[in-house]
């Protein structure tokens, strides 16, 4: 095996890495700046008890206080209710799809809800109105069925509208990395057939 055959697959592995690690970089960028714009708007809701002030939120009467929490108001009713509610008291906004996550910040009783859109101001609105359409909700139970011991009540409003980022940083270093590795792989295969070409 020669010198030179060696430093040739040397350089064929090295360039085509290279060039892998462009064309991933490229792609990912490509597919950023395609990517339509959101924008991201939070709340916080948290439950009490009026009778006990060591009131642990994890598990109540059925369903557990948690699990209603998050799925009342990820549902599609209230998505609903949110939207006619928008219309109603909003008529100059177009309407938008909207995406709801909910969760609950462990060991606590405090649900963090954030809401992604395509229009900050409406997606603003209709966590606003969301908000107030659950509040109201619960409210009805409560007159239906009784006075129940767990309140929940509202420690943030909607915030404003901020642009949702990638993390492009990272998402241009994966597709360095993939592109790189496979150049990378597919020189070394290249160099390889040189290097045990016959002479």
């Amino acid at each position: 095996m020669s010198t030179q055959r060696i430093v040739a697959w040397i350089i064929i592995t090295t360039a085509l890495g290279l060039v892998g690690a462009m064309t991933g970089v490229g792609i990912q960028a490509y597919r950023i700046t395609g990517m339509p714009q959101a924008y991201i708007s939070t709340a916080k809701l948290v439950a009490t008890n009026e009778l006990d002030p060591n009131f642990n939120p994890t598990y109540l009467k059925e369903p557990p206080l948690y699990s209603y929490v998050i799925e009342t108001l990820e549902s599609e009713e209230m998505a609903r209710r949110a939207t006619n509610r928008v219309k109603a008291l909003h008529p100059d906004l177009q309407s938008a799809p909207v995406k709801i996550e909910v969760n609950q910040l462990r060991g606590s009783a405090t649900y963090p809800i954030k809401a992604t859109g395509p229009d900050p101001k409406y997606t603003r609105v209709f966590l606003d109105s969301l908000i107030d359409e659950f509040l109201a909700y619960r409210q009805d139970l409560r007159q239906k069925k009784g006075s129940n011991e767990d309140v929940i009540s509202v420690i943030e409003r909607a915030s404003s509208a901020f642009e949702s980022l990638t993390n492009w940083r990272l998402a241009l270093g994966l597709g360095a990395l993939i592109g790189g590795t496979v150049g990378a792989a597919l020189g070394c295969l290249v160099g390889l057939s040189i290097v045990h070409r016959p002479e």
